[in-house]
């Protein structure tokens, strides 16, 4: 970006304009293309504004491509005001602006999250309104200080070379919609930050120029968040030169970044495989160690599996990535490791050496689930057009847009000294060699360093008991959602599953199609059953005792034991709704469990039986850390009721549907330095 920093220090009155409409071809946007802009009323989303409504009139594009999305995020009693003012002064820039309020839970954030909450709440608003309005792609208005400050920020965090490259020029945003039909797709919005190359000072100078005024928020100067203190710092005559310099410590970063990423999506394709109904992942370290690649690229590699497993908005960071550097780089191979929500073993199924890489059951299950109403195009309860499912699914890493290769490759120079960076005291040699980082420059970020060291949060404590007391003491065991029949949910942002009733000409027994009659007989559909039209389902991870019962169940001699046997005391297993299936006495449990169930379904045990056959050969082929992620549905109570991914269910006269969706792709997706 630094292009366009130097087109506009000339003070010409077309400079901005020019540098803007070179951002936009560069990131392949055209002034008919509809596009939205987040908008705060603040100076630099007006600027924003300004040059967006004035390059598409230039360009013979309609004003009706440009939209507007406030967010009215409620945390001040004037925002709402605010917002309806902004709304306006769009409005006469020729851009219509719709206004999002966010919505808080009854427990607010803590002070120290609620940026970072303000901040998810406002793009997930943006992002459904854009796919809701059409827009191809989002502009925001971040800036070259907000680079600067975001450098100091991660420098201070003693941040690896990838964190040190900032925001990139344009990404992906990934979100699951839900089609009307009850098919997830993930839709990928792309984001793009045109004004990257231009200061604080030249966006107040474009609002001057074309006399539009704008709100300052108070919240920027408060002391309270870190941001702000490194902003306040910054703006002290002694690190004049170093705000000056780090732009070029930026994009150096940026072409190193970009090279790790390419290298990194090479190892992805040549030595990882993910399975595609369960979503987990084997990494070959066979062929990890006849790659020969940078180290920083294993880095960059496994950081991105561990994204992606977890499907975590943000990649791990501190010393998880180097535990597991460290387990995948030791001699005697063995035992297994937790973090960052994360399962990591050896495979023990091949002789191999290669290690799986899974969810772990003590990730926190989320505290609320918005179940979806679904209108069925399809009849998910038929095998056969369930099987036809259409997932948008990306497995394998979509390969990132490199800033200047072949300059990079050419540049002799840029090889054998940068190459070479594996630290950040490495950088800042290098670029003092370069005479890209002045000596003075030099000390301004290690007192920079020394003193935001005891204010800034340790990110080193991302250790491993660190996690595994993280992760335990956050886990639920049942999460607070409840899913009525026909109704779907997007389970820990890899899971799209479902449940609801057959339809009576479809529902399957052991022998074949069950009769009306048999609907109004089964327990599990009767008004006063676990199991109706009006009851839910609550979720929770898959448990030992769940494929034991299933293993149980394949036996047909254990099953027709139980049919013979007389008199069982909780006959009514499924219907009573004061017992905790959760707890109780452990002695027998299985067989106890086995002949309520076929005492409470007598017409369901040869359904059972064949079906549970089928859920048991999966089950042998699913490494056991990967099954206690799976989801299950259960009753309110905690009972057993199905598991989606295993296609089985406890009665035939349910349908049961899951597919690995997960929202975030393998490699982070797209994402461009220039």
């Amino acid at each position: 970006m630094e292009a366009m920093t130097i087109s506009v220090l000339n003070g010409e009155t077309d400079g901005y304009d020019c540098a803007f409409a070179n951002s936009m071809t560069a990131a392949g946007l055209t002034p008919t293309l509809p596009m939205a802009i987040a908008v705060s009323g603040g100076p630099d989303s007006t600027a924003l504004c300004i040059l967006a409504s004035r390059w598409v009139s230039q360009n013979g594009g309609s004003p009706c491509s440009l939209l507007g999305f406030i967010v009215d995020h409620g945390l001040r009693d004037e925002s709402a005001l605010e917002a309806s003012i902004v709304q306006s002064r769009m409005s006469a820039l020729g851009i219509r602006c719709e206004v999002l309020k966010c919505s808080w839970p009854i427990d607010m954030p803590k002070q120290g999250h609620l940026q970072e909450e303000a901040r998810n709440n406002r793009y997930e608003l943006i992002h459904k309104a854009c796919k809701r309005s059409g827009a191809k792609a989002l502009l925001t208005a971040h800036h070259l200080d907000d680079q600067i400050e975001l450098f100091i920020i991660r420098f201070t965090r003693k941040s690896g070379l990838a964190g040190l490259a900032c925001m990139p020029f344009t990404s992906n945003l990934y979100r699951c919609m839900v089609e009307c039909s009850g098919k997830a797709a993930i839709h990928a919005l792309l984001l793009v930050r045109p004004l990257l190359g231009l200061s604080k000072n030249d966006l107040y100078q474009v609002c001057r120029k074309h006399d539009v005024l704008w709100v300052e928020d108070p919240t920027n100067k408060k002391p309270i968040y870190f941001r702000n203190v490194v902003r306040s710092i910054l703006s002290k005559p002694e690190f004049t030169m170093l705000k000056k310099e780090v732009p070029s410590l930026i994009s150096l970063c940026r072409k190193m970044r970009s090279f790790s990423d390419q290298s990194r999506d090479l190892m992805l394709s040549q030595c990882v495989s993910v399975d595609a109904d369960f979503g987990y992942v084997t990494v070959n370290l066979e062929r990890v160690k006849h790659v020969k690649i940078m180290e920083e690229a294993v880095k960059r590699m496994l950081v991105a599996i561990l994204q992606f497993v977890a499907q975590k908005e943000k990649p791990p960071r501190g010393s998880v990535v180097q535990t597991l550097v460290d387990f995948v780089n030791s001699d005697n191979l063995k035992g297994a490791l937790t973090l960052a929500g994360c399962n990591i073993y050896v495979d023990q199924r091949t002789t191999r050496s290669q290690i799986i890489i899974c969810t772990s059951s003590d990730s926190k299950l989320p505290e609320r689930i918005q179940p979806v109403n679904i209108v069925w195009t399809w009849d998910p309860g038929t095998r056969n057009e369930s099987d036809s499912f259409q997932q948008q699914v990306r497995l394998t890493p979509m390969p990132t847009c490199s800033i200047s290769r072949t300059d990079m490759l050419d540049n002799e120079i840029f090889q054998t000294k940068f190459m070479k960076v594996q630290s950040t005291s490495d950088l800042l040699n290098v670029a003092k060699e370069s005479n890209m980082l002045s000596d003075m420059s030099d000390i301004a970020l290690h007192k920079l360093l020394d003193e935001f060291s005891l204010r800034s949060p340790n990110h080193e404590m991302d250790s491993f008991e660190e996690n595994k007391k993280q992760y335990h003491n956050k886990a639920r065991k049942l999460a607070e959602v409840e899913i009525p029949s026909g109704h779907a949910c997007y389970f820990m942002n890899r899971f799209w599953i479902s449940w609801g009733m057959k339809q009576p000409h479809i529902a399957e027994s052991g022998v074949g199609l069950l009769p009306q009659a048999h609907f109004s007989g089964c327990r599990f559909l009767r008004g006063g059953s676990s199991i109706h039209s009006k009851r839910t389902l609550g979720i929770r991870y898959m448990e030992e005792k769940d494929w034991q019962f299933i293993f149980q169940l394949t036996r047909k001699d254990s099953v027709i034991s139980c049919l013979k046997t007389d008199g069982c005391e909780e006959s009514e297993f499924y219907q009573d709704p004061g017992r905790n299936k959760l707890g109780g006495s452990k002695e027998n449990s299985m067989t106890k469990d086995l002949k309520n169930t076929l005492h409470a379904l007598p017409c369901c045990s040869g359904y059972l039986l064949k079906i549970a056959q089928s859920a048991a050969t999966k089950l042998k082929n699913i490494p056991v850390p990967v099954r206690r992620a799976l989801p299950v549905f259960v009753t309110n109570e905690g009972a057993l009721i199905s598991i989606p991914s295993l296609g089985f269910s406890m009665c035939a006269n349910i349908w049961v549907l899951s597919r690995f969706c997960p929202r975030i792709p393998l490699g982070g997706g797209h994402v461009s330095w220039s």
